[in-house]
């Protein structure tokens, strides 16, 4: 499998697991941090809420998505494994060569 396909498919693992929301603080270059004021902190009731509604999400599977935001978190995985794909593509090149010549 070349080096693309599988940052594709990390990026729709990511992207069908993750919600939109957190793509600023995973994929941004300045983490996804604001100046805005800090929120207040949540209480131990609506914390359970929130674990019960992770966990049925988890249960029911990954969901569908916007094309859009694919390609946006799969240009970021791109952009810092480029320095490899660039060398396995050399590698490729040098190969090739060798069996022409």
């Amino acid at each position: 499998m070349s080096t693309s396909a599988k940052y594709l498919l990390i990026a729709g693992f990511l992207e069908a697991r993750n919600p939109a929301t957190l793509d600023a603080s995973m994929f941004d270059s300045t983490g996804g941090i604001d100046n805005r004021k800090r929120k207040r902190t949540a209480s131990e009731k609506s914390m359970e809420k929130k674990e019960i509604a992770e966990q049925e999400a988890a249960m029911k599977g990954p969901g569908s998505f916007p094309l859009e935001r694919l390609l946006a978190i799969f240009q970021c995985i791109a952009s810092i494994g480029d320095s490899s794909f660039n060398e396995e593509k050399k590698k490729l090149l040098f190969t090739t060569e060798r069996i022409t010549t």
